[in-house]
């Protein structure tokens, strides 16, 4: 078959409020996975762009571990970057 193969959520943690998810850390593991699958899909995509989709009304820091690529307040994260160079 012919059939096209879409990666549309994924994410190295299933917790929106884990620190790794802010961390150099995450950006390694977007950059080798992406990589890794990159010729045998037809698209790629990430869970969340923005930690306004998890973030809560108990958090007051900007930087709280959430799964987004950016912050809340619009801090481009490590992973930010590594996930904008696979356009």
């Amino acid at each position: 078959m012919n059939c096209k193969i879409y990666v549309t959520e994924w994410n190295s943690t299933v917790s929106s409020r884990n620190y790794q998810n802010d961390s150099c850390y995450q950006a390694a593991y977007c950059v080798k996975n992406a990589a890794d699958v990159l010729e045998k899909v037809d698209l790629i995509g990430f869970w969340v762009g923005s930690d306004q989709f998890t973030s809560a009304n108990d958090s007051v820091e900007p930087i709280n571990g959430g799964s987004g690529l950016l912050t809340r307040d619009g801090i481009k994260k490590p992973a930010f970057f590594c996930v904008s160079v696979f356009k």
